[in-house]
């Protein structure tokens, strides 16, 4: 065997066979055939990932023991193993992953002696990481090594990347980064999980730390601080209604004058609505002025506006959009989205990108014709022509790994799926529509907008503006029911009018809402917006959010996985669509953060970031970084060991908290099930009350107020009837907790 490509997926090896070989002959694990220089050839395949770190005990036996004198470790030299996989009672013919790994090993042995291994796993960091491992597991050593750097799955381009393929050499910086990134993930968590177990853990309580998944939960928990300790305050603003306006609907006033704090007053630091009045009485006192000011002049601009066409999915948008609109869960979509792909009807599903290659443009035209004549729903559609200039959608130079989810233009079996998997077609439908969007031209709108300028006094104006839609044009494709009817403007009695009415209008300011978890996926995708420059020692906060920017933290494929591992840690619990914290995820972020706000901040994610794309570009070195790594892990032992103290023993039924009690002003205590107060030391301040989670912060705000002898009415209690609010008090004389039903609304 001359020649010897390894690809990272079945579905993609079959592709370059069926795009390179002549006289293709297929077996289970690997198609082999000649190429057009005549060479033999063999294509075979992986499964995404068949080797895993080992775990500390088999890279050294003393390891085992989880012993706080032990850590940090550092391997001498990391050990893969291959990852264990039962056979498949289902699918009883299909391969294991110890047999797929056990193939490909032998096939690189089998290479002639002027042979030629080609990765042509997925072109990025991850596809490197796997054709590394699986070589260096093999033991071999195959005399040439290439690259060949896949972005589209056409024939033609399949043809072109193989002629022009690189030697692994070229893509040295990228395979170090990526290898790098592997064995410091492992190290990270290995040793933080143990420091802080040993350290925090409660009854044989393992509590995980991950570069990712932390960073994760602390996004989690501010957000819930943030939320508790919100005071709402009130605003003003000033609204119109004239003869001409659309209805009854208010207008706000635009304030034009440069001293806002002297007219409007202080609004507080979060305050971002630059129309809000903070003082009622400066509000009332305006709105008699408008009043009194007589005529209004009224002027009339209209021009064409063009709405943009969405931009495909990529996993990410998918699963916060399927989030949104069916309450799915993240793993949930992608597990629907794998069913579909294994079926053939969708392209891959692990992309984070949104883009499609240039050359792809003619196929994905033509799979929209496939859909809108195959798919009932899209029936008696005119078909989507495709545009001399094509739309922002296709764009080689945006393109990674994999371009973005849409339909392959399968249409076998599609009735089936509608009859018999109607969440998977709903789905289908779903990505469908979106690509007909995409393809198609921006919707136009007539838009009339309509000022009213006081005649008295021209820094005075109110606006409106009423929009038409002209040409609906990617909008066809959206459901009737989401799209809002718009009123036009009434047509004026004159050139001038006066306001039928000025008047204050008195608003609250929210909280920010919880995180769902199509939220929380979108936030950990776009985290490099949110920038600490105090956290970033060694850059500019311009150069972390760069960084981050089209990364985030963790990825489009594990993202889902991190949300489902702080879940079942009991970090964090469901309640409907969002994410809560869990008093022991609160606990666990506040303990990491008094010892390192970057163990819990995305700022840690784009620290390293920096140090491997240096790497990328042939700055650093894995021993540099390992090392660097493990300095930073005896670091944070040290601080550790001088900031928090070892639970005695797992057994150890109350643990105390760095919260203090209102009342007596001692820690605040913790047990598996509920809290303690030291000034009713008999009275368990339970977790979970009337089906609400209570964490401390709340239970000290129920001390506060039965110190002060005042009445403290909570949300969220469940009941059979629902949602209800209650009065919390202390029965000191039974030694428990009563909760009084109210009728308060929320």
């Amino acid at each position: 065997m001359k020649i010897l490509i390894i690809s990272e997926k079945p579905s993609l090896g079959r592709t370059i066979a069926d795009a390179l070989l002549i006289g293709a002959s297929a077996d289970k694990l690997h198609i082999s055939g000649k190429l057009r220089d005549g060479n033999s050839c063999v294509v075979t395949w992986a499964r995404g990932h068949l080797l895993t770190l080992a775990q500390p005990k088999e890279h050294n036996p003393n390891w085992e023991k989880w012993d706080l004198a032990q850590i940090p470790f550092l391997p001498k030299s990391f050990i893969d193993t291959p990852i264990k996989e039962a056979k498949s009672k289902k699918y009883a013919n299909s391969a294991t992953s110890q047999e797929v790994l056990k193939h490909i090993c032998g096939l690189i042995k089998k290479l002639d002696a002027d042979g030629e291994v080609i990765n042509a796993c997925d072109a990025g960091r991850e596809g490197d990481l796997i054709f590394t491992k699986i070589v260096k597991y093999s033991g071999a050593q195959p005399p040439k090594v290439s690259r060949l750097w896949i972005q589209s799955t056409l024939k033609e381009a399949i043809q072109e990347a193989y002629d022009k393929r690189k030697p692994a050499s070229a893509y040295a910086g990228l395979t170090q980064s990526a290898y790098t990134r592997d064995r410091s993930d492992w190290l990270w968590g290995m040793n933080l999980t143990r420091l802080t177990t040993l350290k925090l853990g409660v009854k044989r309580q393992i509590l995980p730390v991950g570069r990712v998944q932390t960073p994760t939960l602390g996004m989690l928990v501010h957000r819930e601080l943030t939320r508790k300790n919100f005071v709402p305050v009130n605003y003003y603003t000033l609204v119109a209604q004239f003869p001409s306006g659309i209805g009854d609907l208010d207008m706000n006033y635009l304030m034009k004058q440069p001293d806002r704090e002297k007219e409007l007053g202080k609004a507080p630091d979060y305050a971002t609505d630059t129309k809000a009045f903070w003082d009622k009485a400066k509000c009332e006192a305006y709105a008699k002025y408008l009043s009194n000011l007589g005529v209004y002049t009224i002027k009339d601009s209209e021009k064409e506006e063009s709405q943009k066409p969405p931009m495909p999915f990529d996993l990410p948008s998918l699963q916060t959009d399927c989030n949104r609109a069916y309450g799915w869960t993240a793993a949930n979509t992608l597990k629907y989205l794998q069913a579909l792909y294994d079926q053939g009807y969708v392209t891959y599903p692990r992309t984070d990108c949104k883009y499609f290659p240039d050359d792809m443009a003619d196929k994905i035209y033509r799979i929209s014709q496939d859909v809108i004549s195959g798919v009932a729903e899209f029936h008696g559609n005119k078909p989507i022509l495709k545009p001399v200039k094509s739309p922002g959608c296709f764009n080689s130079s945006r393109v990674t790994d994999h371009f973005a989810i849409i339909p392959t233009g399968k249409m076998q079996g599609i009735e089936r799926l509608r009859e018999g998997e109607k969440t998977l077609f709903t789905l289908y439908l779903h990505i469908c529509r979106r690509l007909l969007q995409c393809l198609d031209a921006p919707a136009v709108y007539r838009v009339v907008t309509r000022s009213w300028t006081a005649k008295s006094n021209r820094n005075i104006t109110f606006t409106q503006s009423s929009k038409k839609m002209s040409s609906p044009g990617w909008k066809r494709w959206q459901p009737k029911e989401t799209e809002k009817e718009e009123c036009e403007l009434k047509t004026p009695n004159g050139q001038e009018e006066k306001p039928d009415l000025v008047s204050t209008v008195s608003h609250v300011t929210k909280a920010p809402p919880p995180y769902s978890e199509g939220a929380l996926i979108s936030a950990m995708e776009s985290v490099g917006n949110n920038m600490n420059s105090e956290l970033l020692n060694e850059m500019s906060e311009k150069e972390a959010e760069k960084l981050l920017k089209n990364k985030g933290i963790g990825t489009a494929a594990t993202r889902h996985e991190v949300i489902e591992k702080l879940v079942s840690a009991k970090y964090v619990t469901r309640e409907k669509k969002n994410l809560v914290p869990t008093e022991l995820g609160y606990t666990l972020v506040e303990k990491l953060e008094s010892v390192d706000p970057l163990l819990t901040a995305p700022e840690q994610t784009a620290i390293w970031e920096q140090r491997l794309n240096d790497m990328e570009h042939g700055k650093g070195s894995f021993r540099e970084f390992i090392l660097a790594l493990y300095n930073e892990l005896v670091r944070i032992k040290k601080v550790f060991d001088e900031k928090i103290k070892s639970v005695a023993s797992h057994g150890t039924p109350l643990q105390e908290s760095d919260t203090l009690c209102p009342i007596s002003g001692k820690p605040m205590l913790i047990h598996e099930k509920f809290y303690i107060s030291p000034a009713f030391p008999k009275i368990p301040l339970w977790k979970t009350l009337a089906g609400k989670n209570m964490i401390l912060y709340d239970w000290t705000r129920v001390l506060s107020a039965y110190q002060q002898k005042k009445r403290f009415i909570m949300h969220g209690f469940q009941g059979k009837f629902g949602e209800y609010a209650a009065s919390i008090d202390l029965d000191t004389t039974n030694n428990k907790v009563v909760v009084f039903p109210v009728r308060e609304s929320r």
